[in-house]
């Protein structure tokens, strides 16, 4: 291998006739100034013998080919291999034209692919184009994972340098997001990424609007001893059953954070109006009691005045109403705001969030588990505003105490990891004045200064061109698979380092492929995502589902109709009855005739035909 051609101090091509260059390995060129380690950004092949070729006429003719075929030469084999290649640092001359290259020993390039804190690292898959390094590496670093074969689903062992996602260094780099179009793997790259902070015991915090992140069943082929050492790192909580918010425990800010996220539009006369009849520690109901009490007072002014002048008992509800008249008769309340504050705090307490507390999920935090949340993706995107400010502003005010005092001022929180799918929902890009985007502001302070706390996100979406631009641009670790929309392939450009080489592949990357560009990482690394510890419950293929279903139905009829034997075609409405009543359940004549077909061809029983009506006989 040599470098040939024009080369820059960023570029340069190397030539091969021996072998085929992989793209994204690395190489190193022999220069007069040192070893100069490359990476493969484009592959080509070229036979300048043969005519028609992109590069010419070809150096023989048709006649001259076959001539040389027939002395038993072999004109086609001479093919010459080329790879565009890119400095991996900085040079301050050119690479000098005419120097070897070759394939390095790991050890050359260890500091390239792999971080020092082995341990503390986050094990997420095999980086491509390192093959031929697998045999150099250490035996600590061989045979530590799976990747999964895209054609035939099953598991392939290890065959290149391990991925490590350096998370320590997310203190300087905070925040990833997880880009992917619908069946790139991107659900599945987030599940690898959860069971490697499971592992490590960090604290996260997971919302699950598709009910898929449960991490207790072990996938076929992979030790299962994985998936046991998780069972008791994470908990699964289902929204308004065994989480939700206490409503005498909210502040008021929290409040106005509700109301304005449960429906749209949320104008200044309405947070006037909510934030001037709460008060602290009020309960749902006698919160709405209020709102019901004003707003009968604002229609019933003639009534009201009566009642003043009356001065009725205490502890009766005339005395409450003309309490509630001399606090609010003068505050500017009208009763469309208080109305539409009345229909915000029904829709809420209808959707559950008011059912049970937080305090579990807080406690499994400070556990280092990893909570997961359940629910219908709107309430789970207005508690996601609630709890994560609370908790954020519990680690804040633990973290700002130590830093101004020296001590701690409140009680331990941890720092934690926000997880969350279809985050363009819930952080969408501001589109104008009337955008609705109650999570957005937290977002954003998250991103801007959630490093200094210990908060971290980690945000997976199909379309990343829909993220807030604030938010986007502060992760600095992006994993980035198979994407076909040109608006996000636009977008990723933008914020990533891809080359034009790498972002034109995007469209064509197979599932679990994934381009990872990190600032932990100095360079965009592409990773073949391993196989996960555990399955999704939605694993199944739908179509295998329903192969399953109609090859196994009314197999539990088979007891039933076996005790029933000899019958024939006439009576199978009655031996469907009897099948009804047996089982519990209804049983039709088709379900009966095919469960019948199927066991004939398995020669589980047998039948003929009878003498009268040439009707089907079954026998056992």
């Amino acid at each position: 291998m040599r470098v040939v051609g024009t080369t820059t101090e960023h570029e340069a091509l190397i030539v091969s006739r021996e072998r085929p260059f992989r793209i994204n390995e690395i190489l190193i060129i022999e220069d007069t100034a040192g070893a100069i380690r490359v990476e493969v950004i484009k592959t080509q092949s070229l036979n300048p013998l043969l005519p028609e070729s992109n590069y010419g006429s070809g150096l023989l003719d048709d006649t001259a080919l076959g001539t040389l075929k027939a002395m038993g030469f072999a004109p086609e084999e001479e093919t010459l291999y080329i790879a565009q290649v890119r400095v991996l640092g900085e040079l301050d001359i050119p690479i000098t034209v005419g120097a070897q290259a070759r394939v390095p020993h790991f050890s050359e390039i260890q500091d390239l692919l792999v971080p020092k804190d082995i341990p503390r690292a986050l094990l997420m898959g095999v980086i491509r184009g390192t093959e031929e390094l697998y045999e150099t590496l250490p035996d600590a670093l061989k045979d530590l994972e799976y990747t999964v074969d895209q054609e035939s689903g099953e598991l392939v062992p290890q065959n290149g340098v391990p991925f490590f996602f350096d998370i320590e260094k997310m203190d300087q780099y905070p925040h990833i997001g997880i880009f992917g179009g619908s069946g790139s793997g991107k659900s599945y790259a987030m599940r690898v990424l959860i069971e490697e902070l499971m592992a490590k015991r960090l604290p996260t915090l997971v919302f699950d609007p598709h009910y898929e992140l449960d991490f207790s069943q072990p996938i076929f082929g992979v030790d299962p001893g994985k998936c046991l050492a998780l069972r008791d790192r994470f908990v699964l909580f289902e929204l308004g059953t065994d989480v939700g918010i206490r409503f005498d425990s909210i502040t008021e800010s929290e409040l106005i954070v509700l109301l304005r996220s449960s429906m749209g539009e949320f104008t200044e006369n309405m947070e006037h109006a909510a934030r001037r009849l709460y008060k602290r520690g009020d309960s749902l109901q006698s919160y709405r009691q209020r709102i019901e009490d004003v707003m009968w007072i604002l229609s019933h002014k003639k009534e009201m005045d009566e009642l003043v002048r009356v001065n009725p008992e205490p502890d009766t509800r005339e005395a409450r109403l003309v309490e509630l008249y001399s606090q609010y008769s003068q505050a500017q309340l009208s009763e469309y705001s208080l109305s539409a504050v009345a229909r915000r705090v029904d829709a809420l307490e209808m959707s559950g969030l008011f059912k049970g507390d937080s305090v579990p999920l807080e406690e499994g935090l400070k556990s280092g588990k990893t909570v997961v949340v359940r629910g219908p993706i709107k309430n789970l995107n207005i508690f996601a505003v609630y709890i994560i400010r609370h908790l954020y502003n519990k680690r804040r005010q633990y973290r700002d105490a130590i830093t101004h005092t020296g001590r701690a001022g409140e009680e331990f929180f941890p720092p934690f990891f926000i997880v969350t799918d279809e985050a363009h929902n819930l952080v969408p890009k501001a589109t104008g004045l009337n955008d609705y985007a109650p999570a957005r502001p937290i977002f954003r302070e998250i991103a801007q200064e959630g490093r200094k706390y210990g908060v971290f996100l980690v945000l997976a979406t199909q379309r990343p061109a829909l993220l807030d631009d604030t938010v986007n641009a502060q992760l600095n670790t992006k994993f980035i698979l198979r994407t076909v929309r040109a608006q996000d392939i636009d977008t990723i450009q933008r914020e990533t380092d891809l080359t034009p080489s790498e972002t034109a592949r995007l469209p064509y990357l197979t599932s679990g492929n994934a381009f990872i560009s990190s600032a932990i990482t100095g360079r965009t690394v592409p990773v073949r995502i391993r196989a996960s510890w555990t399955s999704s419950p939605h694993a199944q293929s739908p179509f295998e589902e329903w192969r399953a279903y109609i090859e196994s139905r009314g197999d539990d009829l088979y007891q039933v109709v076996r005790d029933l034997l000899p019958f024939n075609t006439m009576q199978l409405a009655a031996v469907a009855g009897k099948c009804a009543e047996r089982l519990g359940r209804d049983v039709t004549v088709d379900e009966l005739s095919e469960a019948l077909d199927r066991w004939l061809a398995q020669g589980k029983i047998k039948s003929s035909i009878g003498r009268i009506g040439n009707m089907r006989v079954y026998t056992a």
